[in-house]
């Protein structure tokens, strides 16, 4: 736990390949992520578990703040900003969500998802990305800022909005964190500093 609001989870591949990944929480405010990879990946996240609320129910003006920096750098790097889950994460029909804000060691790959357009929110523009269910794989659906930043405010119920008019399926928010991924399969290593954040809570209108 996090405080009485957060939870914290630390997720690595089976294959992961490094000295560490490592996530430590600094009371109810703030959390680091270190890590030094030789290959493969993680995800570290902390936010809101155990919600269930329809996305089409959501309140339009639910957001999410932050104030963090990438440390130290190398290699691949990873990417940085809200993720989540429709429905139970990891199963069959569940779909997993990302608004990146910023991210290190190149721009985020999407080379096997689909642009199917954008959104004007928070002061800038994100570029809309889907990746369909394929076998195992759950669908994906992605806002990733165009100028990436390390403070300010997302509207993350507008942005799931506009996944839903561009043919995101109806289904209830079950999981929403603040999170960190490294870019899969590359040698990377650093530390994300999130001095403040603070989310939230997915609830109706």
């Amino acid at each position: 736990m996090t405080g009485s609001t957060y939870r914290a989870e630390t997720w690595a591949s089976r294959n992961f390949k490094g000295s560490k990944t490592c996530l430590t929480t600094i009371g109810e405010k703030g959390f680091q992520i270190d890590w030094q990879m030789d290959v493969y990946g993680f995800l570290n996240q902390v936010g809101h578990y155990d919600v269930s609320v329809l996305v089409d129910d959501l309140k339009d003006d639910l957001k999410r703040t932050h104030d963090h920096e990438l440390k130290n750098i190398t290699g691949g790097g990873g990417y940085t900003g809200l993720y989540g889950w429709l429905c139970k994460a990891a199963t069959p029909e569940a779909v997993e969500l990302y608004i990146n804000d910023n991210w290190a060691g190149g721009p985020i790959n999407m080379s096997d998802t689909t642009l199917v357009g954008s959104i004007d929110v928070d002061g800038a523009v994100y570029e809309i990305y889907t990746r369909p269910r394929r076998g195992v794989r759950v669908e994906q659906w992605w806002s990733n800022r165009v100028t990436p930043r390390t403070s300010g405010e997302i509207s993350y119920a507008k942005h799931m909005q506009a996944w839903r008019k561009l043919g995101m399926p109806n289904m209830p928010l079950t999981r929403l964190t603040y999170a960190f991924e490294v870019r899969w399969g590359q040698p990377s290593s650093g530390s994300a500093v999130y001095k403040s954040f603070s989310i939230d809570k997915p609830v109706a209108r």
